[in-house]
């Protein structure tokens, strides 16, 4: 298993710009198998929870880029507002729903 993920994390690295540098050890894969079933099943979610700097979305990121999912999340700027806020969520419902774009959506606690 640490094998096939560890493949995963290196076509990740050469597919894309901002690469991870992550150190997959026991718990990491175990949370990364976790991760990987919620987003399984269909209007699959999860909660992670954890001091921040520990990888979750790391390895949200990984279990995304596996099961070939688009990894989305809102960048807060110093303009961002409720308007803001709802605009970018109809856009990304529109994506998932009309052009079945299938997607992860993150949102941090900033």
């Amino acid at each position: 298993m640490k094998k096939v993920l560890t493949n995963s994390l290196d076509d990740y690295n050469l597919s894309n710009t901002n690469k991870m540098n992550l150190v997959l050890f026991e718990d990491a894969l175990e949370h990364i198998l976790r991760i990987s079933r919620c987003l399984r099943s269909p209007r699959g979610h999860i909660m992670l929870i954890g001091v921040g700097g520990s990888g979750k979305q790391s390895l949200l990121r990984l279990s995304s880029y596996m099961r070939q999912m688009e990894y989305k999340s809102i960048e807060i700027t110093k303009n961002f507002g409720p308007e803001q806020f709802k605009d970018k969520m109809k856009e990304l419902m529109k994506e998932a729903g009309i052009k079945g774009v299938i997607t992860t959506f993150v949102m941090t606690d900033t």
